[in-house]
């Protein structure tokens, strides 16, 4: 049956919610639902993202990512170019690049080690 899937949501680590949502806000994300149980929903435009606790979790060590397929990544940079957030470390945020395999794409490593990595089809540049 053709048709049945409607999205997929990743679930990452955070040992902090109130830190991952004061990261992701400046990306334009904003808290969906939080429960006491440990569980934390924050959503922009389609991507919903889902965290949940783990006291053990290295965010150095981290292998906890998502790739998610975006319109325009080249429109994000600029849109978050005056962020001041380093370039490598943890956190980190690497504006757009083309890629050899023909992508052009952003990353976001969040403070808990988390990669989302945002991705297009190559794209002109211009706004």
């Amino acid at each position: 049956m053709a048709g049945q899937i409607l999205c997929g949501i990743p679930i990452l680590i955070s040992n902090d919610f109130d830190g991952t949502v004061d990261f992701y806000q400046q990306f334009g994300f904003h808290e969906v639902a939080r429960y006491e149980e440990g569980y934390l929903i924050i959503r922009r435009d389609g991507l919903e993202i889902h965290f949940t606790p783990r006291p053990d979790h290295d965010p150095a060590g981290s292998s906890h990512s998502a790739y998610v397929r975006v319109l325009n990544v080249a429109a994000l940079t600029r849109e978050w170019q005056s962020l001041a957030i380093p370039k490598t470390g943890i956190p980190r945020y690497v504006p757009a690049t083309l890629t050899p395999w023909g992508m052009i794409e952003a990353h976001i490593v969040d403070p808990d080690g988390n990669l989302l990595n945002l991705g297009a089809a190559q794209e002109d540049p211009a706004p």
